[in-house]
């Protein structure tokens, strides 16, 4: 966990914008328990909360493909459709 984003995340809302891309999942969770503990300034909470769930996201869609396609198949089938595309 990098302490310095964690503090410039919860400097000010506009700081947290300039590195809220930058932030681990871990760092994302543990600005969010500071957060609620401390200030709970709504806007910061809810762009932290915003952030958290694009992880979520990402890997509930790399999942679901490998549940779907299955490990070894979520390449061949992405050359598949290049491929398919130029013919």
């Amino acid at each position: 966990m990098d302490a310095w984003r964690v503090k410039r995340a919860l400097e000010s809302f506009r700081s947290l914008l300039d590195v809220v891309e930058q932030l681990t999942e871990e760092e994302v969770y543990h600005c969010l328990k500071l957060e609620t503990e401390t200030q709970r300034r709504q806007t910061v909470i809810d762009r932290l909360i915003a952030k958290a769930a694009d992880f979520n996201r990402q890997s509930f869609i790399a999942n679901l493909k490998e549940k779907i396609h299955g490990t070894s198949k979520i390449g061949s089938t992405d050359e598949g459709r290049k491929e398919s595309r130029h013919d």
